[in-house]
C-alpha cells in the first residue's frame, strides 16, 4: 500500500469510527425519547439525563465534525473534484438544517425542564420528542449521504491530492482542538 494511501484509509477510516460512535449515541438518544413518553415520571431524570449528554455530544463533537468539513474537507473536494459540487451543496444545506433544528430542539428541552410539572408535561414531552425524532432522522441520513458520497471519492484522489487532503485536514483539525 503506497503512503499516501495509508493516510487516506486512516482518515476516513477515523472519520468512519466517529460516524459509528455518532450512531450509537442517536440510538441512545432515540431510546431516552421514546421513554420518555412510555416509562412516565419515575424514570424521567433518568432519560433527560441521556438527552442532556446527547446535546452535550453535539456540542463538543458532531459540531465540530461539521465545522471541519465545512471549513477544510468541503472547500478542498470542491477545488479538486468539481463533479462532487452539487452533492457538496446538498450536504452543506444538511449541515444547516442539523444545526437550526439542534438548536430548536436544545431551547425545547430547557424549557421543558424549566416547566415540568403538571398537566402540560405530557404535551411538552411530545413536541421534544417529535423534535428530536426529526432531528435523529437528519442526522442518520446525513451520516448515511456524507459516506456513500464524499468519502468514496476521497479515496480515488490522486496520490497527490490525497497528501494536500491529509495536510490541510490534520492542521485544520489540530487548530480546532
Amino acid at each position: 500500500m503506497r503512503g499516501g494511501d495509508k493516510g487516506i484509509k486512516e482518515f476516513i477510516d477515523n472519520i468512519e469510527d466517529k460516524h459509528t460512535v455518532t450512531l450509537k449515541e442517536i440510538d441512545r438518544f432515540y431510546d431516552a425519547l421514546n421513554n420518555l413518553r412510555y416509562e412516565g415520571k419515575m424514570f424521567r431524570q433518568r432519560n433527560l439525563k441521556v438527552v442532556n449528554g446527547f446535546i452535550e455530544f453535539i456540542n463538543n463533537d458532531f459540531l465540530p465534525h461539521l465545522s471541519n468539513d465545512e471549513n477544510s474537507l468541503f472547500p478542498f473536494l470542491e477545488n479538486h473534484m468539481p463533479a462532487l459540487g452539487p452533492m457538496l451543496h446538498f450536504l452543506k444545506g444538511e449541515h444547516r438544517e442539523i444545526k437550526d433544528r439542534f438548536k430548536a430542539f436544545e431551547r425545547t428541552c430547557k424549557r421543558l425542564e424549566e416547566f415540568l410539572s403538571g398537566v402540560e408535561d405530557q404535551k411538552r414531552i411530545e413536541r421534544l420528542r417529535d423534535k428530536g425524532i426529526y432531528l435523529v432522522c437528519l442526522m442518520r441520513q446525513h451520516i448515511q449521504s456524507e459516506s456513500e458520497s464524499v468519502y468514496k471519492k476521497i479515496r480515488d484522489l490522486k496520490k497527490e491530492e490525497q497528501n494536500l487532503l491529509m495536510d490541510k485536514s490534520f492542521s485544520r483539525q489540530k487548530r480546532i482542538k
